[in-house]
């Protein structure tokens, strides 16, 4: 198959994929315009039906399927060169094959939205239009009454002249600052907004001092072994995987930095993928120091500026790219390595078509350009574990951290007793949040200028509504969840589909005026906090609060600068945040996730446990955990106070193999939803009868039986979930039942290979 056309070729037909549940190749005939320059790899507008859609050309043929009297034409090409080459073309199909979803979905996933719906990237600038001694006086002129206004014109008169415009981004990054000082200077004359493309040689942010590294004089045994397992691998020129399986603070991003050095050295480049877009800056800051050329690819960028640094990187112009889970698709033209940092993270799981892990894109992208992936992780996947103690990994094993600081010393707090008591001793009725544990440590680091990080993973004020006199509780109507109170926003609040109501003064249903607010998020955590200790400077960081486009990385440059004193938050606060000066750590329900209905539940509790706790302790004063728990003698529980990570693994795996779940056993779990409860049964009924009569033991197909959130949106939900021994029987039974799979105008049917969620 050829990947261009050329003027002197018969008459030919392009083969056109779309961005559609249909897992068909579209013929469509080419204009003589277009000849010369249609090429695979570039998206072109097309008629679909009664409209027009994107598609993907995937080929050329000279025999189309259908009559040619029936064939429409291309109506013009989107882009003026192939935005996706061979090698990304052959990962799709991959996806495709393996996610059970369209050619044209896998390959819309490798596109940025940014890319897809930007053809020319243009950024947003701003230059002063006062210079020299005028712009000196009118800074001094505002220094006193509008202190952000001057030194928005003060970092304006550092960076003029440069040869490189300043982006509004920068520039409020620079001087930290928002939107409306910028605007005010620009409606006062002061400054002039306008459009600007960057030269693709230059880098448009800065480097970030706060987030370096102290140097490294040493390595340590341990970071010394991983670096010569993956020169090996490197000299090799071959495909491998080398988990890195160490404690947090054993030194796995130097091992990281180290390795691309190698990489870069040889003429290629590498991927870094994080969990979480809060982690970006902090990952870039380092790696900054050690490489001019870095990319950021995150959802958080605008528009312009991610097709910037995507087309920088698909230009070869940068050494390193970093971003979270679609980073994966960086169009790198010479990638030697690709790094997955926190591999055990849910997060690089796709929960939308198509349903993805990044680390296994990435691991079958590296297998397909023979080169090594390397995973880090304090708690590594129980699949990944298993992989490497079976030999299918490298494993090198960190146990220690590389500074002299020891592990922190951790505490289980048993909160039944602890609320039984606090109420007996204080005679007090309101709910216990902060056990007297936990209290007293955050006295003593307070008092020290020490800072603090308390995790709890459920956003709001309280988690729901529950009336005395009846049972009854506050229910969304879209969702089978209860409503969630959030006391800012005076609203009883759905996460699910954002329905809302007024918070009730009476039951709903028994017209009792003492309906109660129970349980805890963080907004309500906040509040005790600011009432026990109202001199400490309190921050929350939750999806509530970090609204903003760079919301996160300034509340993480104020804890790196010690503006803050206690940051309190929900799952991101556990993910590979490196602060020296925090010494307490603070776990407020370590129930939640346990209480999941997943297999999961465990794995998942462990390794938020663990990997929270590493955050305390990190400079030279040890740190103190305090976990409070109503389940304290519940294994995994037990393990994440000891640090007994081998513990729990032989544990878990012990009871995962009983049950043939993974890495024992392979999932596909289906989903029906429809606004009709009956219609979302029936046609579950259906496709697990069908899966039944195409399975062969041991394949088991369980269902249909309601999801644990049986309604979301409007739409009931109903799973079947079949359990086989490999990813070849999962894929040929969903073969064989193909045209069942299918959606209707009244179902939708969700396919997930490899689920993470159950629920």
């Amino acid at each position: 198959m050829e990947s261009r056309l050329g003027k002197s070729d018969k008459v030919r037909y392009a083969e056109i994929v779309v961005n559609r549940p249909v897992d068909k190749v579209f013929h469509y005939g080419v204009p003589e315009s277009l000849r010369e320059k249609l090429a695979v790899g570039m998206r072109v507008l097309v008629p679909f039906g009664h409209s027009r859609t994107t598609g993907y050309v995937t080929g050329f043929t000279e025999t189309p399927e259908v009559p040619r009297s029936r064939i429409k034409e291309i109506e013009k090409t989107l882009d003026d060169e192939p935005l996706i080459d061979a090698k990304l073309m052959e990962l799709a199909r991959w996806i495709s094959q393996y996610y059970l979803c369209s050619l044209g979905e896998a390959l819309e996933a490798l596109l940025p939205g940014a890319v897809r719906h930007t053809r020319v990237p243009l950024l947003r600038c701003v230059e002063p239009t006062i210079h020299g001694s005028e712009l000196r006086h009118k800074v001094d002129e505002l220094s006193q009454k509008h202190p952000k206004q001057a030194k928005v014109l003060e970092m304006l008169g550092k960076e003029a002249g440069k040869p490189i415009p300043l982006t509004i981004s920068r520039l409020k990054r620079l001087a930290h600052v928002s939107d409306s000082p910028v605007k005010t200077l620009e409606k006062h004359g002061l400054v002039r907004i306008f459009k600007s493309e960057l030269p693709l040689g230059d880098i448009p942010y800065e480097k970030t001092p706060q987030w370096k590294d102290a140097p490294i004089e040493e390595y340590s045994g341990p970071q010394k072994e991983a670096l010569a397992r993956i020169q090996a691998q490197l000299e090799s020129g071959e495909f491998g995987v080398i988990l890195l399986h160490g404690v947090s603070g054993s030194g796995k991003t130097e091992v990281y930095i180290q390795a691309i050095h190698e990489v870069v050295r040889r003429g290629y480049q590498a991927i870094v993928l994080v969990p979480e877009v809060a982690l970006t800056p902090q990952t870039v800051g380092r790696f900054v120091r050690h490489f001019p050329k870095v990319a950021l690819l995150h959802s958080y960028q605008g528009a312009s500026e991610r097709h910037w640094y995507w087309t920088k990187a698909r230009r070869g112009l940068v050494q390193v790219a970093i971003g979270p889970r679609s980073a994966v698709f960086a169009p790198l033209p010479r990638l030697g390595m690709i790094v997955i940092d926190e591999e055990h993270e849910t997060t690089f799981k796709q929960e939308t078509t198509p349903r993805y892990h990044a680390r296994d894109v990435a691991i079958m992208r590296a297998k397909a350009l023979g080169i090594p992936v390397v995973l880090g992780s304090a708690t590594p996947d129980l699949v990944t574990i298993h992989n490497a103690r079976t030999g299918k990994y490298a494993l090198v094993e960190m146990p220690k951290r590389v500074t002299p600081a020891e592990p922190p010393r951790i505490d289980v707090i048993y909160m039944v007793q602890e609320s039984f008591e606090q109420k007996r001793l204080k005679k007090k009725k309101k709910p216990v949040l902060v056990s007297r544990h936990l209290e007293h440590f955050l006295k003593e680091a307070l008092a020290r200028k020490e800072q603090a990080l308390l995790f709890l993973n459920r956003r709001g004020f309280a988690t729901h509504f529950f009336c005395p006199r009846c049972g009854s509780v506050l229910n969304c109507e879209n969702c089978s969840i209860t409503l969630t109170y959030h006391k800012r926003m005076r609203r009883a609040l759905c996460h699910y589909c954002g329905q809302y109501k007024p918070v009730p003064e009476v039951c709903p249903e028994c017209r009792f005026p003492g309906i109660r607010q129970v349980g805890a998020g963080t907004e309500r955590i906040e509040e005790e906090l600011a009432d026990k200790f109202p001199d400490a400077r309190t921050v929350r960081m939750d999806s509530d609060t970090m609204r903003r486009r760079d919301a996160y990385f300034k509340v993480l440059h104020k804890f790196k600068r010690r503006e803050i004193d206690i940051l309190v938050g929900t799952q991101m606060l556990a993910k590979g945040l490196d602060f020296p000066g925090v010494t307490v750590v603070g776990v407020l329900d370590a129930d939640v996730v346990l209480n999941f209905p997943d297999f999961r539940s465990r794995e998942r509790t462990f390794g938020l446990l663990v990997q929270v706790s590493g955050r305390a302790g990190r400079g030279e004063r040890r740190g103190r955990v305090v976990i409070q728990t109503n389940r304290p003698d519940d294994f995994c529980i037990k393990a994440a106070a000891s640090l007994d990570y081998n513990g729990f693994v032989e544990k878990e795996l012990s009871d995962r193999q009983q049950m043939h779940y993974p890495p024992f056993g392979r999932l596909l779990q289906i989903t029906t939803q429809s606004p009709g409860e009956r219609e979302a049964f029936e046609k579950g009924k259906e496709i697990a009868q069908a899966l039944r009569e195409a399975a062969t033991r041991p394949t088991q197909v369980l269902g249909p039986a309601p999801a644990p959130l049986s309604k979301i949106r409007g739409d009931y939900r109903w799973h079947v979930l079949v359990k086989a021994p490999t990813a070849t029987a999962i894929h040929e039974i969903a073969a064989r039942c193909r045209q069942h799979l299918r959606s209707s105008a009244k179902v939708r049917v969700v396919a997930d290979v490899d689920p993470y969620s159950m629920l």
